[in-house]
């Protein structure tokens, strides 16, 4: 089965497919795709997060044209670190189900709302005194709230982690030589630092200088192009040490000053917390790790050595048992290293945390099947050797009526395309016809709720600008609507090109919507994809 690990962030969506090879991951595909240019073709006013959602709806698209049914592997990506927190807890007792019982208790005194007002998920790990927990926190609300809009686009994966989760995972089957260290992961937004004590994270921190930063103040200093700068700030940026500014120009000097400053007040910040950890654990880190796209800049690692005191490495992946045949180039693994680590961690053991637990655990998760054996044995066990023959023509009387069933059954989610059954899920209905069932009851109540909001919105007559957006509309079977928004008196539709339709058809309804009395309209073709984005007012 492959792995598809998706990496969403603020400046690009990286994804990673991979399988695995008896002990090694073997790379199938892998690509970036740029916020900003996605941005151009949706228009300013989108938000980050309807671009991310556009781009992570068109892979998948594009993966359903190669793979009948969908993406027939599993997928797993991060949580939005907004949505949720961690908390380290020391627990005196050895044994789990002690533990958790234990937990709420202990997380009335460290968070300032109720628990069960929580939705979150232990990582346990055994010491001498008991057990030490971190927990990954969310309000249940907003995780809910987060859940049911991944339903509704149709991209729940199997494991939705954390990176610092996920980090972990990896670590644990890592051979790193040092008992203490630190990781700092330089994104683009921020950096993320881990504190790592006997292989464990023992404590995390976040800062908000990143690449963007530098990104900003380049192409301010230098008036170059935002689009340009990042090609420019990997090509061109490096950092100085101190003995250095003797050996270069004025101008270097200039430059190295200048990023100097941007960075220093995240150089303060590690020294800060690197003084927190030696005052709670009483011991001082032996390296620090550094990786992320901002790791790549040209003698940072010397640079963060020289000032932190301490040897500064540049995480190297392709050391790691399992990671060694990916065959990507060094500016590759800086680039994608994170959605390499969380394809690791979704083959690795022990595995990263998963926020899908409890009531939001998959139906398709594997356990295990125990209804027709045990069924069948006790009807063997309880009845006579008089009855035997007759039981025999019973059973075989309901596996044909059941057969029967399931050929209309197994025929209704293959040809009824409206609910989403992907190709793997229709091969879990044999073995396991009840989670098929339990899938059906999710998606009928996500149809009741979308029923709802319906019924809700046409009594505020939210769907007016709809009825007239039909009443322009030419009957084109070739042309579909495939989505449509109205907030606040404005109306976003957008329609694409079926199957049997073609570009022309797409520009005969542009002219048939130009020619129309929709106030402030605004139209514009996609050609590649194949779809027209149109914008209007209503009353």
């Amino acid at each position: 089965m492959n792995t598809l690990a998706i990496d969403i962030g603020s400046y690009s969506i990286k994804f990673f497919e991979v399988i695995k090879e008896r002990k090694s991951l073997k790379l199938v595909h892998f690509t970036e795709v740029i916020i900003d240019e996605v941005r151009e073709q949706m228009g300013e006013d989108c938000t980050l997060e309807e671009i991310q959602e556009e781009i992570l709806e068109s892979y998948l698209e594009e993966k359903d044209a190669v793979h009948e049914g969908g993406f027939d592997g599993k997928i797993i990506f991060q949580i939005p670190n907004k949505l949720f927190t961690t908390r380290y807890l020391n627990i005196p007792v050895k044994q789990i189900k002690k533990a958790e019982q234990m937990i709420p208790f202990q997380l009335d005194e460290e968070l300032p709302y109720s628990v069960s007002d929580l939705h979150f998920v232990p990582s346990y790990t055994k010491v001498e005194e008991g057990l030490d927990a971190a927990l990954y926190i969310t309000n249940l609300d907003n995780f809910d709230k987060y859940y049911q809009n991944l339903e509704q686009l149709n991209l729940v994966p199997a494991i939705l982690s954390t990176e610092m989760s996920c980090v972990q995972s990896l670590i644990d089957s890592s051979k790193i030589g040092e008992s203490s260290f630190c990781l700092i992961d330089l994104g683009h937004e921020s950096t993320k630092v881990y504190f790592f004590c006997h292989k464990k994270i023992v404590s995390n921190h976040i800062s908000p200088i990143g690449g963007k930063l530098l990104d900003e103040n380049i192409s301010n200093t230098y008036d170059i192009p935002s689009d340009e700068v990042s090609l420019f700030k990997h090509q061109n940026c490096f950092f100085l040490t101190e003995n250095q500014f003797e050996d270069v120009d004025e101008e270097q000097k200039e430059f190295g000053r200048l990023i100097k400053v941007i960075f220093w007040p995240l150089v303060m910040d590690l020294k800060r917390w690197l003084l927190g950890y030696r005052i709670s654990r009483g011991n001082n880190i032996e390296k620090f790790y550094i990786t992320g796209g901002t790791s790549r800049i040209t003698n940072i690692d010397n640079f963060l050595s020289q000032n932190l005191g301490l040897p500064v490495e540049i995480l190297k992946l392709h050391d790691f048992p399992g990671m060694e045949n990916l065959g990507l180039t060094l500016e590759q693994q800086c680039s994608f290293q994170m959605a390499e680590i969380m394809s690791f961690s979704s083959f690795a053991k022990p595995a990263p945390i998963n926020f899908l637990s409890g009531e939001y655990a998959s139906s398709f998760q594997d356990n295990i099947p125990l209804h027709s054996t045990v069924f069948i044995s006790m009807r063997t066990f309880l009845f006579s050797i008089f009855i035997i023959v007759g039981f025999l023509l019973e059973w075989n009387l309901l596996m044909n009526e059941e057969k029967s069933l399931d050929r209309v059954i197994s025929g209704a989610l293959r040809k009824n395309k409206a609910l989403k059954i992907s190709k793997s899920q229709r091969r879990q209905y044999k073995k396991w016809p009840e989670r098929t069932y339990k899938l059906l009851k999710r998606k009928e109540i996500g149809i009741k709720r979308e029923i709802s909001v319906l019924e809700s919105a046409a009594a505020k007559e939210a769907i007016s600008p709809l009825v007239r957006l039909s009443q322009i509309l030419p009957a084109n079977k070739k042309v579909n609507l495939q989505s449509f928004k109205s907030k606040n008196g404005s109306a976003t539709a957008l329609f694409k090109v079926s199957k049997k339709g073609s570009l022309k058809d797409l520009e005969t309804l542009e002219k048939k919507l130009n020619s129309s009395t929709l106030k402030n309209k605004v139209l514009k073709i996609n050609k590649r994809r194949q779809n027209l984005n149109l914008k209007f007012k209503f009353d």
